[in-house]
């Protein structure tokens, strides 16, 4: 196989990447800072995962089992 340019994406430092510009981000900062946040979870379901949790059980089988998200599940187990 021959290594003609172009074919594979440039290493860091070589060639010209794709850069955003500073207006390309602020606009994607302004998107984020617009999104409604999400309701809290009620304690006691954060009690339950946390619970399960210590018992044993894994972050799908608590999801599954509580009708959450996986993420949501171990993002309340990380706190």
């Amino acid at each position: 196989m021959s290594g003609t340019a172009g074919q594979f994406p440039a290493r860091p430092g070589e060639g010209a990447g794709r850069q955003l510009s500073t207006r390309a981000i602020n606009q994607s900062d302004s998107k984020l800072s617009t999104m409604a946040k999400t309701e809290e979870l009620a304690k006691d379901v954060r009690d339950k995962i946390v619970e399960l949790h210590k018992d044993g059980m894994g972050y799908k089988t608590i999801a599954k089992q509580l009708g959450e998200k996986v993420t949501t599940v171990g993002a309340i187990i990380r706190k």
